[in-house]
């Protein structure tokens, strides 16, 4: 009983001495996409878009394709494309690596954003536009994305 009693005291301390000392855990699965949050509308007259995609691009990809990833593609694409909502706003979930060999965090994200009545448009935000969420997610707080009518 008395041993007990010693090794609940002793875990009592230790974790009052980490929590005082900011101990924190390592995560072995990093993010390297932050979740980006905006609203999707039209340039001219400022109206939301409903219904726009917005789809992150790979450092490899240059411009928006309307050709759905095939095979392994989709493991190098990541997450598919969102719709925006009928206030025109959309969330790109955050991302994390879960490789054996993590890779390092992200720098910068770059997204595409297409609406058959729009000009395709592509952007890029870098780490410095993030903030963290009380959880330690990246987040990106894109604002208002203006699209351009096509000509008719």
């Amino acid at each position: 009983m008395k041993l007990r009693l010693n090794i609940l005291m002793g875990m009592s301390l230790l974790a009052v001495a980490c929590a005082s000392s900011g101990c924190k855990s390592y995560s072995p699965s990093p993010y390297v996409s932050p979740r980006v949050e905006g609203r999707v509308v039209d340039a001219l007259t400022r109206q939301p878009i409903r219904n726009a995609e917005v789809r992150r691009l790979t450092p490899d990809q240059r411009s928006w394709t309307m050709e759905p990833p095939k095979g392994g593609e989709v493991l190098k694409i990541g997450a598919a494309a969102v719709r925006t909502a009928a206030d025109g706003t959309f969330v790109l979930v955050s991302e994390r690596s879960i490789n054996i060999i993590p890779r390092s965090g992200w720098f910068s994200v770059s997204l595409a954003f297409h609406h058959s009545f729009y000009q395709d448009f592509a952007t890029n935000y870098t780490i410095a536009a993030a903030t963290n969420t009380v959880t330690g997610e990246p987040l990106v707080r894109a604002g208002d994305i203006p699209l351009v009518p096509r000509a008719k």
